[in-house]
């Protein structure tokens, strides 16, 4: 392996009101974002996110989440050229053995293979330590031909949770990859007719007979007694 990505390494600081930060410093002899490197675009961002300048040219880009004025988490985006076509699994073992270790009280969880924007990918989530704070950290691992994207974000390890979706909708919503074709909008439903009610036929009501009056016999006229 080329000393590109073998050279990786990282450390924590602190930056104005942000109480946590985490530097990949990727030691290539090139700028910031290489001439070689497909450009990913970042689309408009969602609520509470904003772009920072970044810190160090390794960072491709730099952005920060806050609520109400406070920095909870950040998303710092990395490129990378590669010696060869790596699968996103073995670029994360590369990392993992020349550039994880470097983070202070770093502590493996978990990867999941997933499948992102029709790539493979792979989601890598750790612990570390800015001396400070515990914190919890979630890196997206792709390679595209011989270069690879990092998207790594972190926030405390008490915010993780709440914030862990953000991350999420970050990577499939806001970043697009080259060569990604535009979402079709979602056609509006065409509302059905609303039937009309049917409407029960009556059923006839046949009239009642009327009864023939029953005849009141005339009484007979009282005849007058005789008289004596």
């Amino acid at each position: 392996m080329r000393n590109s990505y073998r050279s990786l390494a990282s450390r924590a600081f602190r930056l104005g009101a942000l109480v946590f930060t985490v530097l990949f410093l990727l030691l290539l002899p090139t700028a910031n974002h290489p001439a070689w490197a497909v450009e990913i675009e970042i689309g408009e961002l969602p609520p509470g996110w904003m772009e920072k300048e970044p810190i160090n040219e390794a960072i491709d880009r730099y952005f920060v989440y806050q609520e109400k004025a406070t920095v909870l988490a950040e998303l710092l985006t990395l490129v990378e050229e590669l010696p060869k076509s790596l699968t996103p699994e073995e670029y994360l073992d590369a990392l993992k053995k020349n550039s994880m270790p470097s983070f202070s009280a770093y502590s493996a969880l978990e990867d999941e293979a997933v499948e992102l924007h029709g790539r493979d990918a792979v989601i890598h989530r750790f612990h570390f330590s800015n001396g400070q704070n515990r914190l919890k950290a979630e890196m997206y691992v792709f390679v595209e031909e011989e270069t690879g994207y990092v998207f790594l974000f972190d926030t405390t390890d008490d915010w993780f949770r709440k914030l862990q979706p953000k991350f999420l909708g970050f990577v499939t919503d806001v970043v697009q990859f080259p060569g990604e074709p535009e979402p079709e909008p979602t056609p509006e439903p065409t509302p059905e007719p609303t039937p009309e009610p049917v409407r029960p036929t009556p059923t006839p009501v046949k009239p009642e007979p009327t009864p023939e009056p029953t005849p009141v016999p005339t009484p007979e006229p009282v005849k007058p007694e005789p008289t004596p």
